[in-house]
C-alpha cells in the first residue's frame, strides 16, 4: 500500500514539475481548436412532409392494384437523389449561378446528394429534408436555399410521380400493340393450318366421336344385325315348312264363303286342320319356335287330322272330289304371302349388315393412318388454342392499360398533401458548437496533462526516501534532509503559482465566455 501511495505522489510531483509545459500546450490546442469551431460554418436544414394518399375511390372501381401504386412511389423515392433530379433542382433554386466551372458543378452535386434526406414514415408519409451550409454564403441566404431546394424536391417528386406513370403505361401500351401483332399474325397462320388440315382429310376425319367408339358402334351394330337376319330367317323356315305341308287347291265341299273371301267350314276336318297352322302361324310370327310345347302339340293334332281326312276322302269316293277340287286354298295363299313378306325383310336387312359391313372394313383399313391423322389434329388444335387464349389475354391487357392511362391522365389517382410545408429555418441544426467547444477544452486538458507526463519520465529525480531506496538497494541511505527556502524564494513560489492559476482560470474564462456568446447569439435569416 505505501509503494503504490509513493508512485502516485511521485508521479504527481512529476507532472506537476513539468506543468509549464502542459499548460502551453493545453492553450495551444484549446485556441486552434476553438478557432477551427468558429470557423466551421453554420448549417441550415429545411424540412417538408408530404402525405401520398392512394386509396381514392375511382381505382377501386376500376380495380387498380394499390401495391403497383406503392411501388411506383416507392421507385420514385429511391430515385428522387439522382444525378439529373439534382440538375433540375439546381437549375431550379439558381444555385448554378453560385459555381464557375464543372468541377464547381460535381462538388456541388456531391454535396446535395450527402445533404439531402428522403425517410419514409408508415408507407404513405415521406420525410424530405436538405442541410445547407455554403461558406460562400450568409446564414441567411444559407437558409433560403434550404428552403427552396426542399421545394422542388417535393415539385419534382410529384412530377416524377405522375410522369413515370405516363410513361409507364405508354411503353405498356406500345409493348401490348407490338405483342397482338405478332400472335395475329401467328393466329392467322394457325387457322389457315386448320382449314388446310380439314380440306386434305374432309373425307377421313371422324366427327365428335373418336375413332374407337365409331368402331365399337359399328360392330355392335353388325352383331344386332346377325342376330335380326337369324330370326327373319328361322322365322321364313317356320313359314316354308309350314307351306310345304299345305295343298294350294281345295274341295268345293269343304269351303264356306264370307264376305267373298273363301274359308274351311270349322266344323269339317279341313277347317279344324287350317285353324291349328294358323295358330301355329300366330306363334312363330311372335317369337315361338318348333320346339315349344303349343306348336308341337298343334303339328301332332294336324298330323292326326289329315290322317282322318285322307280316310274320310277314300271312304267318300270319286264323287267327292267334284268340279270344285281345284278351288284355290287361302291358307296357302296367306302362308305364301307372309313368305313373300319374310324374303323381303330378310334382304333389307341383309342390304342393311352390307352398309354396317362396309363401313366397319373402312374404319379397319384406316387403323393405321387415323390415330396418326388424329394426332395432328390434336397439335394443331391444342396450338390454335394456346395462340387464342393468349391473344384473347393481351386484347384485356390492352384494355385494362387503357383504362388505368386514361384514369392516369383525366384524374387524380394519387393525390399529394403537403403536411409540413418548408419553412426558412431560423436557427442553424450543426455545427454543435457548446459540444465542440467542450471536446475542445478536454481535449486540451488531455494533451496537457500527457505532454507534461511524458517530460517527466524522460527527467526523473526521486521524490520520496522510499523511491532512493528502492531503487540503490545495495546502498544504505542514512536519512533526508529538507530544503529551506527564504522569503525571497517563497515569494518567487507564490507568484509562480499565481500566474499559473491565473492562466488556467483565464483559459476556463474564455471556455466560458465563447459559451456564453454561442447561447445569446441569435443569427438573423430572414
Amino acid at each position: 500500500m505505501t509503494s503504490i501511495y509513493d508512485q502516485i505522489v511521485t508521479m504527481l510531483y512529476m507532472v506537476w514539475r513539468k506543468r509549464w509545459y502542459g499548460l502551453a500546450a493545453m492553450w495551444l490546442v484549446c485556441l486552434v481548436g476553438w478557432g477551427i469551431v468558429a470557423a466551421i460554418p453554420n448549417q441550415y436544414e429545411a424540412t417538408a412532409r408530404v402525405f401520398v394518399d392512394t386509396n381514392t375511390v375511382l381505382p377501386r372501381l376500376v380495380g387498380t392494384v394499390n401495391a403497383n401504386i406503392y411501388r411506383q412511389v416507392d421507385i420514385v423515392r429511391r430515385t428522387l437523389v439522382s444525378r439529373p433530379n439534382l440538375e433540375k433542382v439546381i437549375r431550379r433554386s439558381d444555385l448554378d449561378l453560385t459555381v464557375e466551372d464543372e468541377a464547381g458543378m460535381e462538388r456541388l452535386i456531391a454535396d446535395m446528394m450527402k445533404n439531402i434526406s428522403v425517410k419514409e414514415q408508415g408507407g404513405d408519409l415521406f420525410t424530405l429534408s436538405y442541410k445547407s451550409g455554403n461558406p460562400d454564403l450568409t446564414d441567411a441566404q444559407n437558409a433560403a436555399v434550404a428552403k427552396r431546394v426542399v421545394t422542388n424536391l417535393i415539385n419534382i417528386f410529384v412530377e416524377g410521380n405522375m410522369e413515370g406513370s405516363r410513361e409507364s403505361y405508354n411503353e405498356t401500351a406500345q409493348f401490348i400493340d407490338r405483342q397482338l401483332q405478332e400472335y395475329e399474325k401467328q393466329l392467322e397462320e394457325a387457322e389457315m393450318r386448320r382449314a388446310e388440315f380439314q380440306r386434305q382429310y374432309m373425307g377421313v376425319l371422324p366427327t365428335d366421336v373418336n375413332y374407337s367408339q365409331r368402331l365399337e358402334s359399328t360392330q355392335r351394330n353388325l352383331r344386332d344385325m346377325d342376330f335380326k337376319i337369324q330370326q327373319a330367317q328361322s322365322a321364313r323356315r317356320a313359314l316354308a315348312s309350314q307351306l310345304a305341308s299345305i295343298p294350294a287347291t281345295l274341295p268345293s265341299g269343304g269351303i264356306a264363303s264370307s264376305g267373298g273371301a273363301p274359308r274351311f267350314d270349322p266344323s269339317t276336318t279341313l277347317g279344324r286342320i287350317e285353324v291349328l297352322e294358323r295358330q301355329i302361324t300366330d306363334s312363330l310370327a311372335r317369337g315361338y319356335t318348333e320346339k315349344h310345347p303349343d306348336i308341337v302339340s298343334a303339328r301332332e293334332t294336324i298330323g292326326r287330322l289329315r290322317k282322318q281326312h285322307q280316310e274320310e276322302t277314300k271312304g267318300a269316293g270319286p264323287a267327292s272330289g267334284g268340279g270344285d277340287a281345284g278351288a284355290s286354298n287361302p291358307v296357302y295363299v296367306d302362308l305364301r304371302s307372309r313368305l313373300f313378306d319374310r324374303d323381303a325383310e330378310i334382304a333389307t336387312l341383309q342390304a342393311q349388315r352390307s352398309q354396317y359391313q362396309q363401313e366397319l372394313n373402312e374404319l379397319q383399313s384406316r387403323a393405321e393412318t387415323l390415330p396418326g391423322i388424329e394426332a395432328e389434329r390434336a397439335k394443331l388444335n391444342r396450338d390454335y388454342s394456346v395462340i387464342k387464349a393468349k391473344y384473347e389475354e393481351l386484347l384485356r391487357s390492352r384494355e385494362e392499360t387503357r383504362v388505368a392511362s386514361d384514369l392516369e391522365s383525366k384524374t387524380d389517382k394519387v393525390q399529394f398533401r403537403i403536411v409540413d410545408p418548408p419553412q426558412v429555418p431560423s436557427k442553424p441544426v450543426a455545427p454543435n458548437r457548446p459540444l465542440l467547444l467542450a471536446g475542445v477544452l478536454a481535449a486540451g486538458l488531455g494533451v496537457g496533462i500527457g505532454l507534461a507526463f511524458l517530460l517527466s519520465q524522460v527527467h526523473t529525480v526521486f521524490v520520496t526516501v522510499g523511491s532512493l531506496r528502492n531503487a540503490f538497494a545495495n546502498v544504505s541511505v542514512l536519512g533526508a534532509i529538507s530544503a529551506i527556502s527564504s522569503d525571497q524564494q517563497r515569494a518567487q513560489d507564490r507568484l509562480r503559482l499565481g500566474v499559473f492559476a491565473f492562466c488556467c482560470i483565464g483559459l476556463a474564462g474564455v471556455f466560458v465566455a465563447l459559451l456564453i456568446l454561442e447561447f445569446s447569439r441569435q443569427a438573423p435569416v430572414i
